[in-house]
């Protein structure tokens, strides 16, 4: 990603386990690079980023977390808005970013929730979407679902969900 080269971000991705998402590849790829693209945004140059995907029931949820000044809570509605931005915010962008992210999620039956990274110093955003899903358990792709393919890797020692503050 040129803007993550540009930031020197470094990002980071944990999963525990590889899931199904009976999702378009072409929706799930626009919903996840927004939520990167927005925390590069809004992140110190250099400034970790990390995207974690765990279970919780019968839902995967993507976690995105940055090291922003994070979105305080009377924001967090309105930046689901098209072309919402946040006051002061110093960061080039037209503000369509996570309303994409809104839009996606609500049309796969999904929701939203955001918190901060660091909840005592109320700085770094985190931002999850719970999406419904369906784990691979012998490895093969499902047929009968155009589109629904493996989402990632598990990664050895990563922990069993992502920690996630609402």
């Amino acid at each position: 990603m040129p803007l993550a080269d540009a930031h020197q971000a470094d990002i980071g991705v944990l999963a525990d386990r590889d899931v199904r998402l009976a999702v378009d590849e072409v929706e799930l790829f626009t919903l996840v690079r927004n939520l990167v693209d927005n925390a590069i945004r809004y992140s110190p140059e250099g400034g970790a980023i990390d995207l974690a995907i765990g279970l919780e029931g019968d839902r995967v949820v993507l976690t995105c977390s940055d090291a922003g000044p994070g979105i305080p809570p009377d924001e967090r509605i309105k930046v689901l808005e098209p072309f919402y931005r946040t006051p002061g915010t110093a960061s080039r962008g037209s503000g369509l970013g996570l309303s994409i992210v809104k839009t996606i999620a609500d049309r796969l039956a999904g929701d939203i929730r955001m918190g901060y990274v660091d909840q005592i110093n109320k700085v770094g955003a985190r931002v999850s979407v719970s999406l419904p899903v369906q784990l691979i358990s012998n490895g093969t792709a499902d047929s009968s679902r155009p589109g629904c393919r493996p989402f990632n890797r598990a990664a050895e020692g990563a922990p069993e969900s992502p920690d996630v503050a609402e």
